[in-house]
């Protein structure tokens, strides 16, 4: 009976390793995302650019179909701190629409930005939308207070938490451009929501070459900086 009961046990122990993994051992497939997805600390969320409601420091890519200057590259769209979001009529000009995008969707924006570039400078706007990159919590960069720059040379750059962030100190951050006017860049700063936005031109060229720290400008959250294109002369 002992060598019976001992050759049970030996069996059982043995059985403990070799059994087939059951449902509980084998881990979970990984989903698959149908929309963009973002990796953080082994977890996976998965975004639909289309439902999500917008929110301040969501970055759109906009083009439109029509626009009479030619080129394929998108215009870059910052949504500013106080929910607005400011779309060129045309990625030579600086003169835009602005419409409030917070809470609103994809579709919602497309279609206002659409009315309003119809109501007064196109028979028609074919607008192409869509969200560049998406504010994922306090760990995110587009939840940083940024400036953006359009015009001859462009991009979207955090403020410093350091201290102030200077004009002179993102131009200096861009791709030389011998086509872009530095003389005559202007800044754009809305300072309440629903007002027109202050126009500040600053000489960056002056600045960087003097070296004259005095006549340059600290930058705000929400600024958006044009850079005009430099008249050439044949």
């Amino acid at each position: 009976m002992a060598r019976l009961r001992f050759l049970l046990l030996t069996l059982l122990h043995l059985g403990m390793f070799l059994r087939p993994a059951s449902a509980q051992d084998t881990p979970p497939p990984e989903p698959v995302a149908e929309a963009s997805t973002n990796k953080v600390a082994g977890t996976i969320s998965v975004i639909d650019a289309e439902t999500r409601e917008l929110r301040p420091g969501d970055t759109f890519r906009y083009r439109i179909a029509e626009d009479p200057t030619v080129g394929n590259e998108p215009m870059r769209v910052t949504v500013t701190a106080t929910g607005s979001a400011h779309f060129n009529v045309s990625r030579r000009y600086d003169t835009y629409v602005t419409v409030d995008v917070r809470g609103r969707k994809l579709a919602e924006v497309r279609s206002e930005v659409k009315r309003m570039l119809e109501e007064t400078y196109y028979q028609t706007a074919t607008i192409d939308l869509d969200l560049d990159n998406v504010e994922r919590g306090p760990a995110s960069l587009a939840n940083l207070a940024k400036v953006q720059v359009f015009g001859e040379m462009q991009g979207v750059f955090p403020l410093s938490e350091s201290g102030p962030t200077m004009l002179s100190d993102i131009i200096l951050q861009l791709p030389r451009n011998d086509f872009a006017n530095l003389e005559k860049v202007q800044v754009q700063r809305v300072e309440s929501e629903g007002a027109n936005p202050t126009r500040i031109t600053v000489n960056v060229e002056t600045i960087l070459k003097g070296n004259d720290r005095s006549r340059d400008l600290e930058l705000k959250d929400g600024d958006r900086i044009f850079i005009p294109a430099r008249r050439i002369l044949f």
